[in-house]
């Protein structure tokens, strides 16, 4: 068995006989194993959808999709994006030829960026609670309350209204 103690977890999964467990708190993600684990009805299972459920008409390598808290997430071929609320006393960026307090946040293979964004179009599909949608090395999960993101150099996660940031964060300025 290996463990790491854990404040909060986000996502439980039993796979082949493990029970993973990941949680991000404090810029650290934190992964629980446990061999021989049965699947259990207290555990959410998490089920991959097909991105292309999720594309956006008429236009190439874009898909969106709105989250079980009805904020909305995109992405392509540059990252995920999402809509979040930053805590107060975040610096302000500039991004696109906006700046201001950020409203976004972009994941790239690379890491997390508070971003300046417009709202996307009205209409996008849901991502129910639960499921996760995957672009090459970047994965987003929807839980009931938000969702989580992650790739090689971090992610985040935007849970009961609360921003958390972990790996690397790039400067937009």
């Amino acid at each position: 068995m290996h463990t790491t103690s854990t404040r909060a977890t986000m996502f439980t999964q039993v796979t082949m006989g493990l029970a993973f467990s990941i949680a991000a708190f404090a810029g650290t993600v934190v992964t629980t194993a446990v061999a021989g684990a049965e699947p259990d009805s207290d555990l959410p299972v998490i089920a991959d959808v097909d991105p292309a459920d999720y594309a956006q008409p008429g236009i190439d390598d874009y898909y969106w999709w709105t989250n079980p808290d009805g904020r909305a997430c995109a992405a392509s071929s540059t990252g995920v994006y999402c809509s979040v609320i930053f805590p107060d006393g975040t610096p302000e960026v500039s991004t696109d030829g906006f700046s201001g307090p950020p409203n976004s946040i972009r994941l790239t293979v690379d890491g997390t960026e508070a971003r300046i964004g417009e709202s996307g179009r009205p209409g996008a599909p849901a991502l129910e609670a639960g499921y996760r949608i995957q672009f090459g090395d970047l994965s987003c999960t929807a839980a009931a309350d938000g969702v989580a993101c992650e790739g090689p150099g971090g992610g985040f996660s935007f849970l009961g209204g609360v921003l958390t940031r972990y790996g690397t964060e790039i400067s937009a300025n």
